[in-house]
C-alpha cells in the first residue's frame, strides 16, 4: 500500500487491489472537504510489518480540527488504522471520520454484512449504479478478493453505510461514517472528541505476482463509433478575431446558453445567438423555469422566433427541483414543440439526481445531466480514474430514459454547484474562485480527450464542455 496525504491508498494483496483508499474526511456544512496539513510523521517499515503515525490539522474559516493517526500492519495479514481527534473551535460539520473506498472491480461480487445490532445479511456490490445506499447500519463487511481469499473490514466509533460513488463518476464504492439519515449539519463543540477505528483482515492464499512486464498496443480501425455532437457553454465575454478563428477550428455543433425564464435574458440570448452564427453553430437552450411555466415559456418562445437562431435542443429544468418534474416536461413539450426541436430534461446537477428521480421516459425526447470529476477527490490520479465511469453513467442514463438519447451537459473540471449544500455559494462569485488551476493545462487537454473517448464509446448523443473563453474556458482570456 501507499501512505499519502494522511491516508492509505492502493491496498493490495500481491498485485490484486482489495481496497482503493482509507482516509479521514473533515467535511463542512456544504459538504466541502477541508484539506489536512500533516506533521510529526513517523514511519517504521520492516520486512513483514509497519507502523506509521502522524498529526493532521484541518483549518478553514471557523473550522479548526486536529487528529492523530496511527496505521499498523502485521505479518499475520492484518491492518489497523486508528484516529483520535479534537475540535479546537466551534463549527458546523456534515461528517468527520473514516471513509473506505472499494474498487469498482468488485461490482457483482457477493459480500456478507454485519450490522450494528448484530444481525448479518448477504448482498453484492451493485452492477448497475445504485441510486441509494446498498447496505446500511454497517459494523463489518466480508467479501472475496477473487483469488481464493477474502478480506474482512471492521468499523468502530460510529455507524457506517455504503454508497455507490459511480453516481458522481468516482471509480469506487464508499463505506463512510455517519449515516445520511441522521440530521446534518451538526454543531461541533470546542474540545469535542472523535475517535474511530478501521481494521482489515486478510485470509487465504496470496496470489502469485506476475513476473516480467510486457505491453502491446493495438490500433483497431474497424470498431468505429459515432462522435457525439460537441459543444461549449457560453458566457458574456466579447471574443477577439483570433479567439473566434481558434473556436471555429473546433467545428462545434452548438453552444449552450443558460436562460432564467423569470429573468432578463434577452441580451445574453442575443449575444449567444450572434456568437453561434459567427461559429457556424446552433444553440442548446438550457431553460431554468419558475413557478409560472406557461407565460415564461411563451415569452421565451416568442423571443427565440424573433432571433431566428437555429436550435439543437431544449434542456428544461425546474428551478428548485433536483430533477425535472414530469408535469413541467409535459407542459414544455406542448409549448415548445411547434419549433420542431427536441425537448428533454433530467438534471443540471450530478447524475445522482437523475438516478434517484428520473423523469418518466414518455415525457422527454432525450435525457440530460451534467458531470464533473471533483465531488469527493481532487488529485490528478482520482480525476483520471473517473473517465471510464463517465461511460457507465451514459449506459445507466439510457436505461432510465427507456433507450432515449443521452445529452451530457455540461462537463466541467470543477464542481459548478452542489444541490445538497446547506448554503449555496453566491452567484456573483469571481470566476477564478469557481475555476481550477488545471483548466488550461495539458493535463486537462488529455482529461478532456479521455472524456470524449468514453462518452463516445458508450453512445452519448452530445457532450457540452466548459466555456468558450476565460477561467472556465477552452481558451484563456
Amino acid at each position: 500500500m501507499t501512505f499519502t496525504a494522511g491516508g492509505l491508498r492502493d491496498i493490495k494483496v500481491g498485485s490484486h487491489e482489495v481496497v482503493s483508499h482509507i482516509y479521514v474526511a473533515v467535511r463542512d456544512e456544504n459538504w466541502g472537504t477541508i484539506p489536512g496539513q500533516l506533521s510529526e510523521v513517523v514511519t517504521d517499515i520492516r520486512a513483514d510489518s509497519f507502523e506509521v503515525s502522524f498529526i493532521s490539522e484541518h483549518r478553514q474559516g471557523e473550522i479548526d480540527f486536529i487528529w492523530r493517526g496511527r496505521a499498523v500492519g502485521s505479518a499475520a495479514g492484518t491492518l489497523e488504522f486508528i484516529f483520535s481527534g479534537t475540535a479546537m473551535s466551534i463549527f458546523r460539520r456534515n461528517r468527520i471520520g473514516f471513509c473506505v473506498l472499494h474498487p469498482v472491480s468488485l461490482a457483482g461480487v457477493p459480500y456478507t454484512a454485519e450490522h450494528v445490532d448484530g444481525t448479518v445479511s448477504a448482498g453484492a456490490f451493485p452492477t448497475d449504479i445504485a441510486p441509494h445506499q446498498p447496505v446500511r447500519k454497517l459494523r463489518a463487511l466480508r467479501h472475496a478478493t477473487g483469488h481464493d481469499a477474502e478480506v474482512k473490514l471492521r468499523f468502530e466509533g460510529d455507524t457506517f453505510e455504503m454508497e455507490d460513488q459511480r453516481n458522481w463518476t468516482d471509480a469506487s464504492f464508499k463505506t463512510y461514517c455517519t449515516p445520511l439519515a441522521e440530521p446534518y449539519p451538526v454543531t461541533v463543540r470546542l474540545g469535542e472528541q472523535v475517535e474511530q477505528r478501521v481494521a482489515l483482515t486478510f485470509s487465504g492464499t496470496v496470489p502469485k505476482e506476475a513476473t516480467g512486464t510486457s505491453f502491446s498496443i493495438a490500433v483497431d480501425t474497424q470498431s468505429l463509433v459515432p462522435l457525439p455532437e460537441l459543444g461549449l457553454a457560453t458566457n458574456e465575454a466579447e471574443l477577439s478575431t483570433l479567439q473566434l478563428e481558434r473556436l471555429r477550428a473546433l467545428n462545434l455543433a452548438y453552444l449552450r446558453v443558460d436562460v432564467d425564464s423569470e429573468g432578463d435574458y434577452e441580451a445574453a440570448l442575443e449575444h449567444a445567438a450572434a456568437l453561434a452564427e459567427a461559429l457556424g453553430a446552433r444553440l442548446e437552450l438550457a431553460l431554468h423555469v419558475g413557478k409560472n411555466p406557461d407565460p415564461e415559456l411563451s415569452r421565451l418562445l416568442e423571443h427565440v422566433r424573433i432571433l431566428q437562431a437555429p436550435l439543437t435542443r431544449w434542456l428544461v429544468f425546474g428551478k428548485g427541483a433536483k430533477s425535472t418534474p414530469a408535469a413541467l416536461l409535459e407542459h414544455a413539450r406542448t409549448v415548445l414543440h411547434p419549433l420542431g426541436v427536441p425537448v428533454g430534461g433530467g438534471t443540471d446537477a450530478f447524475f445522482t439526481e437523475l438516478n434517484r428521480e428520473p423523469p418518466p421516459s414518455h415525457t422527454l425526447d432525450f435525457v440530460a445531466y451534467s458531470l464533473n470529476p471533483q465531488v469527493h477527490a481532487f488529485d490528478d490520479a482520482s480525476l483520471v480514474e473517473t473517465l471510464p465511469v463517465q461511460g457507465t453513467t451514459v449506459d445507466s442514463a439510457r436505461r432510465l430514459a427507456g433507450g432515449k438519447p443521452v445529452a451530457v451537459s455540461p462537463v466541467t473540471l470543477k464542481l459548478r454547484w452542489d444541490p445538497n449544500a446547506a448554503v449555496s455559494p453566491p452567484k456573483d462569485a469571481a470566476p477564478l474562485e469557481q475555476g481550477d488551476p488545471r483548466q488550461q493545462t495539458l493535463f486537462n487537454a488529455a482529461w478532456t480527450l479521455g472524456s470524449i473517448k468514453y462518452l463516445a464509446q458508450h453512445g452519448a448523443a452530445s457532450a457540452t464542455y466548459f466555456e468558450t473563453v476565460g477561467p472556465l474556458g477552452v481558451l484563456d482570456a
